[in-house]
């Protein structure tokens, strides 16, 4: 388990993350009436990394008055998709310790119509999620219905989309905590999302874990079997449910300020990459999705380590550890580096630590020094960090 963090470190990232709310984030998720142009969407969302729910931005496309069970029925009724099944709607999620995946099942859209409207009872929740751009992979047909390539988005990213997706499930049918590398517009064809939705600023309060890998299948009886897959690698994931957290196991949760927002029909979302998010939608909601990496996205990692031994102390090594990292996101340039001393001196182990955080364009500093004595090891640690537009 990991040692507890030293209050005055705790203390520092608190004020990190109200001192950017005050800064430059909203207190509630703001609406636009237009589509801004690509430069604006740019300058005052891209850029801060902001999301904001645009009004009229797609009111041209087909599908707002085409997309229907009916249309669905005669266009695509026998179609063969990929469904996620699970049996309480919580797929990708943390349950008993697990990282578990739902069911994924082949079977005809008119099927699935048949579950959603009611008209079959079905044990499981049943949820078209996949995120593999399967508007475009499975769903061909649809795609004169929309748009592809949100213009002024990818004029501002300089890109088309990754990935287009298309969403359908029940009400159920949960999406829990997580983030996404990805620059997202979310668009509401029918019904509503629901989104809570919390900053990058606020991941010192967000609980992670690491767990086996799991997938849900559903026996002969209608039973769902939980199948742990024994081989595979850990998945870090978050355990808590922002529905209703467990503040007695996951307190440092007490700090996060989620945004609460409701995406209605003819509505668009922009979600920036790595903002947490939660989704539920009404009965039925029929959403699609542009996903885009940021225009810039490098990289880079370099680690050095010397083990040199001390004549003075035989079998007693000097570590010292210098690693820097590079990520190049949107106009903001990071930078980390941290190094590592541990040194013998008077019989005493000496660690130390310093970190520096930068944030440009909003020249926002931040400084964590922390100091710890443990045993005979004296720990200090420093780390700089740096956001600068390219």
């Amino acid at each position: 388990m990991m040692a507890e963090k030293p209050e005055g470190l705790n203390k520092c990232l608190r004020d990190f993350s109200e001192e950017a709310r005050e800064l430059y984030l909203n207190q509630s998720v703001p609406y636009l009436e237009l589509p801004p142009a690509p430069l604006e969407f740019y300058r005052d969302w891209i850029g801060p990394n902001k999301p904001c729910i645009i009004r009229n931005a797609f009111n041209h496309w087909p599908a707002l008055s085409r997309w229907s069970p009916d249309y669905f029925r005669e266009k695509l009724g026998s179609k063969v998709i990929s469904v996620a099944v699970t049996p309480d709607g919580y797929a990708d999620a943390v349950s008993d310790g697990r990282f578990v995946m739902p069911e994924e099942r082949s079977m005809t859209f008119s099927s699935l119509l048949d579950v959603i409207e009611g008209k079959v009872e079905q044990p499981g929740v049943y949820y078209v999620q996949k995120q593999c751009s399967n508007l475009t992979e499975e769903l061909p047909e649809l795609t004169a219905d929309i748009e592809e390539d949100i213009p002024w988005m990818s004029q501002a990213l300089g890109r088309s989309p990754d990935a287009v997706n298309f969403w359908m499930g029940e009400a159920s049918a949960v999406t829990s905590l997580h983030k996404d590398h990805y620059e997202n517009l979310y668009c509401v064809i029918s019904g509503e999302k629901t989104f809570i939705l919390l900053p990058p600023s606020d991941r010192p309060f967000i609980p992670y874990g690491l767990y086996p890998p799991a997938v849900y299948r559903q026996a002969a009886d209608g039973r769902f079997e939980v199948d742990e897959q024994t081989d595979a690698e850990k998945v870090p994931w978050i355990p808590l449910d922002p529905l209703d957290p467990d503040l007695e196991r996951y307190g440092s949760y007490r700090g996060a300020r989620p945004l609460l927002c409701r995406v209605a029909a003819g509505e668009m979302l922009y979600l920036p990459s790595l903002w947490f998010h939660h989704v539920r939608q009404s009965q039925g909601c029929i959403a699609g999705a542009a996903s885009l990496l940021p225009h810039y996205y490098y990289i880079t990692t370099t680690s050095l380590i010397m083990l040199l031994p001390r004549q003075a102390e035989p079998g007693l090594h000097r570590w010292c550890c210098l690693t820097t990292t590079s990520l190049l996101l949107h106009h903001y340039y990071l930078t980390t580096t941290a190094t590592t001393s541990l040194l013998l001196l008077l019989h005493h182990y000496y660690l130390t630590t310093t970190a520096t955080t930068s944030l440009l364009p909003h020249h926002y500093c931040y400084y964590i020094t922390t100091t710890s004595l443990l045993h005979h090891y004296y720990l200090t640690t420093t780390a700089t960090t740096s956001l600068l537009p390219h």
